[in-house]
């Protein structure tokens, strides 16, 4: 009896093989008919037990079949989770969080953006403008004889 012989290209991971044996195929193959999938490598997912692909950016792997995009705010971490990174930092290279640099904002967790003068970020992914009073960063109310202008707040005279 031929015990399921047949391999096609595929990376290098153990299959098993409808004749219910585990059985590990040659470097870089995989078997073609099994009913459950093994061994992808790091950042990978099997697809219809024929072939290991990475997922798109910005998406994660769910349940090694499919991927999906994360949720608003999130990241992926090596293509398997998605978590949120710390206030006012982005997500590096998919792994780590970095600070955004002075004056940018984050812009859905992946890049950090310059908001136009006068205004300040709003839900981690948009500019809007600063309300009356206030200044740009997180838009504390100016002091006493100051008033707003643009991005920052400016000493005003007081008239007895």
């Amino acid at each position: 009896k031929r015990l399921c012989m047949e391999c096609v290209g595929c990376p290098h991971g153990k299959m098993k093989a409808q004749c219910q044996v585990c059985n590990g195929c040659e470097h870089g193959m995989a078997r073609r008919s099994c009913p459950r999938c093994s061994g992808c490598p790091h950042g990978k997912l099997s697809q219809n037990c024929l072939a290991c692909s990475g997922c798109p950016h910005g998406t994660m792997k769910q349940r090694c079949s499919k991927c999906s995009p994360c949720a608003h705010g999130k990241a992926k971490v090596n293509c398997r989770e998605c978590i949120g990174c710390p206030h006012g930092r982005m997500r590096a290279r998919c792994a780590v969080c970095a600070a955004c640099p002075h004056g940018k904002v984050r812009q859905y967790c992946t890049a950090c953006i310059g908001c136009p003068h006068g205004k300040l970020p709003k839900n981690c992914s948009a500019c809007r403008r600063c309300p009356h009073g206030r200044v740009r960063g997180k838009c504390p109310d100016c002091a006493a004889a100051r008033i707003s202008q643009g991005s920052r707040a400016s000493p005003k005279r007081v008239r007895a």
